[in-house]
């Protein structure tokens, strides 16, 4: 049965038009899941003792209903963030500030700490981000801190730890998607997976491509306050290129119809 996302997209766009949006914001502030496409899991914090430190970040199948796998981006300045996990309400950040190979990713800090400072940044893979550890200028992007350091998934495992270790922004295990929790659920995933987006700020135009065992049978675009702004959009060869120069900066979503009757939500911060 073919579901119905209208109601779900409007209280989501409803929640995040209470954040303070900066168009020069990489992520606009809001609470997103984090999710690694190389077992279609999302970032967690472990509650269970035993081989792992309770509070550190781990790898999770999706749960619709586990606030831990919730995180809250507050935007610092720059591409800076502080990310706060929504179940267990404090900071994620690294273990005693560790700035070598092997840092421990964890929570249970204060927002005040200097070891919950984030960088998000543009990895190489379509709509996707790497995550290096700022913290304060003894290791800070390449200072104290060289090669930089970022957010690993432990020998790309499944259910693995978080850790850090050098940047490499084509290595699939550095790389995370940020996406609305409404948009992800165990059912979903393969289908968020299967289509592609990038948006392109000189030409202000956001494609969309879908994997070859699925296609694209229409395309809506909403904007912050729920409303239905275009439906003209022309799918070519099972690719389109959404144009927004003539819409003002802002955070819009679009959902995505496909011919096996499942429906994607992306969205897109246009500045």
């Amino acid at each position: 049965m073919k579901k119905n996302y209208t109601k779900q997209l409007v209280m989501l766009i409803l929640t995040l038009s209470m954040s303070a949006l900066s168009f020069a914001q990489i992520i606009a502030d809001g609470t997103y899941k984090i999710l690694n496409d190389v077992h279609s899991e999302v970032m967690s914090i472990n509650t269970v003792a035993g081989d792992l430190i309770v509070g550190r970040a781990i790898m999770a199948v999706p749960n619709s209903t586990d606030d831990l796998q919730l995180w809250s981006f507050m935007h610092q300045g720059g591409d800076v963030y502080k990310i706060q996990n929504v179940g267990d309400g404090s900071t994620l950040g690294v273990k005693d500030g560790w700035c070598g190979q092997f840092g421990d990713v964890q929570v249970g800090f204060d927002a005040s700490n200097p070891y919950v400072l984030i960088k998000v940044s543009a990895a190489d893979a379509m709509d996707t981000y790497v995550f290096e550890i700022a913290f304060d200028a003894s290791c800070n992007f390449g200072s104290t801190n060289d090669p930089i350091k970022c957010f690993d998934i432990d020998g790309g495992n499944s259910g693995a730890k978080i850790q850090t270790f050098d940047i490499n922004t084509g290595n699939p295990n550095q790389q995370f998607k940020i996406v609305l929790p409404g948009s992800l659920s165990t059912d979903d995933l393969n289908f968020q997976s299967e289509i592609n987006s990038h948006y392109h700020k000189s030409s202000r135009v956001f494609t969309l491509s879908a994997n070859t065992n699925i296609s694209i049978s229409n395309i809506q675009i909403f904007d912050l306050n729920g409303r239905l702004i275009n439906t003209d959009n022309v799918i070519d060869n099972n690719q389109a290129n959404l144009d927004f120069k003539e819409n003002a900066n802002g955070l819009y979503f679009v959902k995505i119809d496909l011919n096996n009757n499942q429906q994607v939500v992306k969205r897109v911060l246009v500045y």
